[in-house]
């Protein structure tokens, strides 16, 4: 699935101006902050809204991307796993029965 590039969403590019114009600290460290880091991903039913967004320096923001993707992965794997394991009748998978 295709990432959703925020940056070009006019709400998300208002609220990112407006949340970094006074060079907030990051959220996460302290460290001078130059993203907007959404709380809740985009990805899992977030919005650009301000109370979504923190202040972010690159590394931080990164990490939390990166750690998002990880679990949605495993989430993905499981569920495969699941559907498998929910295919199986008399220990026959049902697509060898076709």
């Amino acid at each position: 699935m295709p990432r959703e590039h925020t940056t070009n969403d006019p709400v998300y590019r208002r609220n990112r101006a407006r949340l970094l114009a006074n060079k907030p600290g990051c959220h996460w460290c302290g460290a001078p902050a130059t993203e907007a880091d959404h709380l809740i991903a985009f990805s899992d039913g977030g919005d650009h809204s301000p109370d979504n967004l923190v202040p972010a320096c690159k590394p931080c923001n990164s990490k939390r991307g990166q750690r998002t993707k990880a679990r949605r992965d495993k989430e993905r794997i499981a569920a495969r796993q699941a559907a498998m394991n929910n295919h199986r009748t008399n220990g026959f998978f049902v697509r060898d029965r076709l």
